[in-house]
């Protein structure tokens, strides 16, 4: 309690000794009704609050705020699981909506160089590929696509800095529809392909994407129990 004290008398005083501060925690863009709308699936939690610092301190209170907007009207303020990036549109002078500046790591997630993705890597328990994408899908994401050599890479250094013994993982990528015919779960095509010697073997139902000792392997897509990645992007595109 003597913490969430404090922070709220920290934020007050960055809100009300110098405005433009406040982008130390949120970065503020004017949004559109029509936005708005787009943002409520994302909606958690909604209530009358005095200021808009007040919400800020809401938001930083919740740990699956990403964004928020204070509605200056109503006085309502609107927590929000998505942060925001504003690309077209004829925003209201009167509604902003602030997201939260924070790294994959602040989230629980792990950050690479070569994506804006964000990626957990779980371990236990071990699923089918179809119920660790089920799983992924649960958490707002989807298992990890791997689209070029240097994303690839990328991941690999960041595993082996975060879990050494994560050699064996599914990753995004089945051919169900037509053998051989590898695509991504979005129907997109897959150009990179790093399969392991004798691989894919084309055996009966094996259809998804597995990843042992850095190669692809093709393996069943509900019997075979591994590890897996997920990717989630926290910002949504309005």
């Amino acid at each position: 309690m003597l913490s969430i004290v404090l922070l709220i008398y920290i934020i007050d005083a960055i809100c009300y000794i110098n405005t433009s501060d406040r982008s130390a925690f949120f970065d503020g863009v004017n949004i559109s009704s029509s936005q708005i709308s787009s943002l409520q699936p994302f909606l958690l939690w909604e209530t009358k609050c005095t200021s808009t610092q007040r919400c800020a301190v809401r938001c930083l209170e919740t740990i699956t705020c990403l964004s928020f907007i204070k509605h200056r009207q109503s006085g309502v303020c609107q927590l929000f699981s998505a942060n925001v990036n504003i690309t077209s549109g004829i925003a209201s002078p009167d509604t902003k909506i602030y997201h939260k500046q924070v790294s994959c790591e602040e989230l629980g997630y792990i950050s690479l160089t070569s994506t804006k993705k964000c990626l957990k890597l779980y371990a236990t328990p071990t699923l089918s590929w179809i119920d660790a994408n089920s799983t992924c899908a649960s958490a707002g994401g989807k298992l990890f696509s791997i689209s070029s050599a240097s994303m690839f890479s990328d991941v690999l250094n960041a595993i082996a800095q975060y879990d050494s013994t994560f050699k064996t993982f599914f990753i995004d990528g089945n051919d169900i529809e037509a053998e051989t015919n590898w695509v991504f779960s979005d129907g997109s095509s897959m150009s990179f392909l790093p399969w392991d010697n004798g691989q894919p073997n084309l055996r009966n139902n094996e259809d998804c994407m597995l990843v042992i000792n850095e190669k692809y392997h093709d393996a069943p897509c509900t019997i075979y129990l591994q590890k897996f990645i997920c990717e989630r992007e926290f910002t949504m595109t309005l």
